[in-house]
């Protein structure tokens, strides 16, 4: 694949997924430097005086034994993943995460802690962040005496891993790297939808559809379908349940897929990633293949969760309770302030 797919697939991983990638990534680095196993751990069998940190990294070498050179910091290396979608500084909660166990230990004792992000960074992104973590870091040495420390801190974001990925291809290969080209990640879709230039339109039925999906979405239910939503096409179905999943707690962890076509692998690969967990919103699939999916879902105790949509003229039919919508046109109040309806759904990712 060519390095701005990678960079895009990266940007669609789930946390759990990610943080396996990463792994990954990091065990096949290692081993290329000759490290022994002793000298990698990963987030499993971290102790508690390590808690906040991914993997932890002893005694890397200076240099490869054959080129490229080595990707990680020199020395003691801690690297805490992060996976969210957004990209500001204070997405990644620096003041809590650099005073954990690990991170802040690292820091005290002169090692190198490194932030990984999913995320595509331009240069002036990257720039806020990494002047960030730099100075939450000179925080955290300067509550604890160490002032005098210059920090060891660094950011690797989507363009890193996908250069690692490239070294070591086998890590994108055992997550499924090429399944996530079915999906699209929450904020994609509400870019495909112009979400931030058509302000969302609510009334009383979405804004119940909005509360019953947060509440479901939210409970330690093990249930594997949250919710079907039918309505007739264009009363906004998509951009109700991305709205209602829109929020801080749930964002993340959101996969979109439009139609049919390569649910089934990528839902294998959901399940094969015991690491992975997440809500996947499927949009303009046919109800029997909602529920086939739904039931292959249904050993993960909750791990992966459903959420459908689906344009249906005749809805009196459909049973209405916990996990059924019948989605009605906006009220008049609510269209007197709309634009042009778009049709429900986003374009279709392209396969890669």
């Amino acid at each position: 694949m060519l390095p701005a797919v990678i960079k895009e697939l990266i940007g669609r991983l789930d946390p759990g997924s990610c943080t396996a990638f990463v792994e990954g990534l990091v065990t096949a680095e290692a081993a290329r430097l000759g490290m022994p196993s002793a000298n990698m751990v990963m987030s499993d069998a971290l102790t508690e005086n390590d808690g906040g940190l991914d993997a932890l990294l002893r005694d890397v070498p200076v240099e490869a034994p054959q080129p490229p050179g080595p990707t990680f910091p020199t020395g003691e290396v801690g690297l805490q993943v992060k996976s969210t979608h957004r990209k500001q500084p204070s997405a990644f909660d620096l003041p809590t995460e650099l005073r954990k166990a690990g991170p802040k230990r690292i820091l005290l004792t002169g090692g190198a802690y490194v932030l990984v992000s999913s995320q595509d960074f331009n240069p002036a992104q990257r720039q806020a962040l990494e002047d960030a973590v730099r100075e939450e870091a000179l925080e955290v040495l300067r509550e604890n005496g160490r002032a005098d420390m210059p920090p060891r801190t660094f950011v690797w974001d989507a363009q890193t891993l996908a250069g690692l990925a490239a070294i070591h291809p086998g890590a994108a290969v055992d997550i499924g790297l090429d399944e996530f080209g079915q999906a699209l990640s929450l904020p994609e879709l509400l870019e495909s939808l112009r979400a931030a230039e058509r302000p969302f339109q609510s009334d009383a039925a979405r804004d119940a559809a909005l509360l019953r999906l947060q509440e479901r979405a939210r409970s330690a239910t093990s249930d594997p379908l949250l919710m079907m939503v039918h309505g007739d096409a264009g009363a906004g179905k998509t951009r109700t349940i991305a709205h209602a999943l829109d929020t801080d707690d749930l964002r993340d962890s959101v996969l979109y897929v439009n139609g049919s076509e390569g649910l089934g692998v990528l839902i294998t690969r959901l399940i094969r990633n015991r690491s992975s967990c997440g809500i996947l919103f499927v949009d303009e699939v046919d109800d029997p293949d909602v529920v086939a999916a739904s039931n292959r879902l249904g050993g993960l105790e909750g791990r992966w969760r459903l959420v459908s949509v689906r344009t249906r003229s005749d809805r009196f039919w459909i049973p209405k309770g916990g996990r059924n919508i019948v989605l009605p046109p906006l009220d008049g109040d609510a269209t007197a302030g709309r634009g042009h309806l778009r049709p429900s759904g986003a374009t279709r990712p392209n396969r890669r």
